[in-house]
């Protein structure tokens, strides 16, 4: 195996090991705080992450810039350039970090009546919305950058550790704080402690692992300022799209719907949040690959890995949205509680739009990368607007499901059919052939690995979390076996066998 080829397989692997111990806590934890915080406990709990959430978007891009640079300067050796990109990006860092925590501050008077908080909760709200603020604002801003430089620095495995480690500590430090009885505060106490040592762990490694790296406000730059700008523009309204996908829900659903609902429509969003996230471990991969073969002028290979990047990733996506639409129902009870076997439809529609959302992520990370940014924002832009304009109409005329759909119709719309015309106008890539190259292949398996989930669950009724993983599980392999034997041509099995082999 080729160095690069090496290096993309262990990146994938440890991003994808990773994330399954991110999956297993959240698997372990969700139901342990619904017996423990009650049904509207969970719910404030959801809410104020998710309006915290909108605080990411003070980063205005600029993790975007960390990587592409960072990696950029590991190519050319301009150590100075990088460092002195870096101090200018820690500096303006700082500077919305104030501006954030001036944000928390305004709204707080305010907070209690806009989010409709129950008076049984209304002594806990503020308190807890500014632990967690802390932990966006204080920790996240300027020690998250370390993150991103170790990323676009190639210490990606690092990363992936570093963040294994990370959520562990936050499970166990969480399970304390509950049996102390500590609550929601000393929940959010213990999720702002593990998620400071996380990122200090960050700030070591890079220091260590990167000796010339150098940074201090002192090296500030105007003219490098500008240059991360213009990318990091792009990169916010692509990061204000995801938000609105992922954040902006338990929000209109808490505007028309009790606090139970938005536990409920919670609970649904943290699997599919789950299943996108796991699915960006792969994805992410490939924006570094990208910017290097642009820069080497090898526009036919990005073409190429425009296209078979969005198809493998696409099908793993399709394979557990046809497993949550067999067993979501049995799925949700056997994990939470029967009173959460209502969320099915919710959850269902909800993975089909992660499903639909996959060739958009591949589009974004090879755009972003290769100097096209803008016409990722463009189509983020107009996700994010028809996403947040259905949501609210189809919550007020048909309920909970009605956000969800919202979510589905704006992937479809845009997602889908406006990125297909991007890639074609970007790299001369047809509707058709597009469509037969991602789609095609990853939805073959898709009726077959459905008929096989529901005869199991007649033979072996899917009655506790055991059995639901289990015929998920198998569901999903059938799916993969049947994507390689059909969803693959022979000449790319060849390619993909000439890629991994050594040389």
């Amino acid at each position: 195996m080729s160095g690069k080829s090496r290096r993309l397989a262990t990146d994938t692997a440890t991003s994808y090991l990773r994330y399954g111990i991110v999956i297993i806590v959240q698997l372990a934890l969700i139901p342990y705080l619904i017996t423990n915080l009650g049904d509207e406990g969970f719910g404030l709990w959801t809410l104020t992450f998710s309006v915290l959430g909108l605080l990411s978007l003070v980063d205005f891009g600029f993790g975007t810039s960390v990587v592409r640079f960072t990696a950029e300067a590991r190519g050319s050796g301009d150590v100075q350039r990088r460092n002195a990109m870096l101090s200018t990006v820690l500096v303006v860092y700082l500077c919305l970090a104030a501006l954030a925590a001036l944000m928390v501050a305004g709204v707080s008077p305010f907070y209690l009546d806009l989010m409709k908080i129950p008076e049984s909760r209304q002594d806990i709200a503020l308190p807890l919305l500014w632990v967690l603020a802390a932990r966006s604002i204080a920790v996240s801003l300027p020690f998250g950058m370390f993150r991103s430089i170790l990323f676009g620095h190639g210490r990606i495995g690092w990363v992936n550790l570093l963040q294994a480690g990370g959520t562990l500590l936050y499970a166990g430090a969480s399970v304390v704080a509950i049996e102390m009885g500590g609550g929601l505060i000393g929940l959010a106490w213990a999720n702002l402690a593990a998620f400071a040592v996380e990122n200090l762990a960050y700030v070591v490694t890079a220091m260590i692992t990167m000796p010339d790296l150098r940074i201090s406000p002192r090296h500030f730059d105007r003219t490098l300022l500008r240059s991360a700008a213009w990318i990091s523009a792009a990169q916010f309204v692509v990061t204000v799209s995801s938000l609105v996908l992922l954040r902006t829900d338990p929000i209109i659903v808490n505007a028309f719907l009790p606090l139970s609902a938005v536990a409920l429509y919670g609970v649904a969003l943290k699997v599919a949040e789950n299943v996108l996230m796991l699915i960006k471990q792969g994805v992410n991969v490939l924006g570094p690959l990208a910017a290097e073969m642009s820069g080497a002028g090898r526009k036919d290979d990005v073409r190429a890995l425009l296209v078979s990047g969005a198809k493998y990733a696409l099908a793993p996506a399709v394979g557990m949205a046809v497993a949550a639409l067999a067993l979501g129902r049995e799925g949700l009870v056997a994990w939470v509680g029967p009173g959460y076997g209502d969320a099915a439809g919710v959850l269902s529609i909800l993975m089909m739009s992660v499903a639909m959302l996959v060739p958009q992520m591949v589009a974004s990370g090879v755009f972003s990368m290769t100097g096209q940014h803008r016409l990722t924002a463009w189509a983020a832009f107009l996700s994010m607007t028809v996403n947040v304009a259905a949501s609210l109409i189809l919550a007020w005329w048909i309920g909970l499901p009605g956000v969800a759909l919202g979510t589905l119709i704006a992937t479809v719309l845009v997602d889908v059919l406006v990125v297909v015309w991007l890639v074609r106008r970007a790299y001369g890539i047809g509707y058709i052939e597009y469509l037969r190259a991602v789609f095609v292949p990853a939805a073959i398996p898709a009726p077959i690995a459905y008929a096989a989930i529901v005869g199991m669950k007649i033979l072996v009724p899917a009655d506790n979390l055991g059995v639901v993983l289990t015929e998920a599980v198998i569901g999903c392999l059938l799916y993969a076996l049947v994507f390689m034997a059909l969803g693959i041509g022979r000449q790319e099995r060849a390619s993909l066998r000439k890629a991994f082999s050594r040389e």
